[in-house]
């Protein structure tokens, strides 16, 4: 049999690059105020939770110790200052726990500080924060405030904050960015009160973009902005390649053998007894001749192809006796 084979291939478009899952918001929270340890609540149902920190400076280098959320410690993306005025620190975790847990923070020194953190869902947990960027003026300006971050993932948000030194105002945030905390400290010495906002924005392409806040009154500020990358998920094919097998009739001369049984003569010898008779005839002499006659009949088997017994009857001549003219006998042959 003749077999075409004819491969069918289904259109497949696998994704160029892994499905991603959208970044979404899940919550914030905020504390202020001038301690060396600052414990606030947070309520977390995401998967990543970012802890941005805004202080004045008790000393040169970094005045924050740790973060840590739940009681696991988190891991600082940056903490930068100005020696002896500000300084801004931000943390992160990935994965953490869920429910109504406790962001702890340990600071040297007294010196005011606000902080906030935001948790996500959606964000990849390998490589949550690709790229970050700050800025620390140190001279009295009016705003806005315009950081500068290039992002390296498609689909990323852009998590922020600013800190201006008063509490007469809040920076705003400007056009594209959405507002999720804002925090305060007050009192005396006013020259050592900040106010803090957080923002966020979901970004599209990898380029550059402008996070942004503005404020009217000439202050100090600090400032500092991360890229958050979206979580990957598993590539899922569209369409597969599929080999299928088609067979198509042809028609095909069979040859089958077949075996007939056909009647064949055949010869058989058969053991036929064939019966002969055999006459004899003894001539005796005497003074009284006197005829005898013998008869005798003997069986000889003969093989003949037969089934039907055969008798052939065969004469033998016997000779006879005749008187002569001479009245003597004379043999007939």
């Amino acid at each position: 049999m003749i077999k075409r084979t004819a491969l069918a291939i289904g259109l497949m478009l696998l994704l160029a690059s892994s499905a991603s899952g959208a970044i979404s918001f899940d919550a914030a929270s905020s504390i202020s105020g001038a301690a060396t340890v600052y414990n606030w609540a947070h309520t977390n149902n995401g998967d990543f939770l970012l802890v941005k920190i805004h202080y004045h400076d008790d000393s040169s280098g970094c005045d924050i110790s740790s973060a840590t959320y739940d009681g696991e410690a988190m891991t600082q993306l940056f903490c930068v200052e100005t020696d002896f005025q500000f300084g801004v620190a931000y943390y992160y975790k990935v994965n953490p726990a869920t429910g109504t847990n406790t962001i702890s923070v340990t600071k040297l020194g007294t010196q005011k500080a606000t902080m906030g953190g935001i948790s996500l869902s959606g964000v990849h947990q390998s490589d949550p924060v690709p790229t970050f960027n700050t800025d620390l003026d140190s001279s009295a300006d009016t705003g806005p405030s315009d950081l500068g971050i290039t992002t390296v993932n498609v689909d990323s948000w852009l998590v922020g904050s600013c800190s201006i030194h008063t509490d007469d105002e809040f920076p705003v945030v400007n056009s594209g960015q959405t507002s999720r905390w804002n925090s305060q400290t007050t009192g005396n010495p006013d020259s050592g009160n900040e106010s803090v906002r957080g923002s966020t924005e979901s970004v599209t392409t990898a380029q550059l973009y402008t996070d942004s806040y503005d404020w009217t009154t000439a202050h100090q500020h600090s400032h500092g902005v991360v890229e958050v990358r979206e979580a990957e998920l598993s590539p899922t094919p569209t369409a597969s390649p599929t080999a299928t097998s088609t067979w198509t009739p042809t028609h095909t001369p069979t040859h089958t053998k077949t075996h007939a049984e056909t009647a064949t003569p055949t010869m058989t010898l058969t053991a036929t007894p064939t019966w002969t008779k055999t006459i004899t005839v003894t001539a005796t002499e005497t003074d009284t001749p006197t005829w005898t006659s013998t008869s005798t009949e003997t069986a000889t088997p003969t093989a003949t192809p037969s089934a039907t017994p055969t008798v052939t009857a065969t004469h033998t001549p016997t000779p006879r006796a005749r008187e002569s003219l001479l009245g003597g006998n004379i043999w007939n042959r």
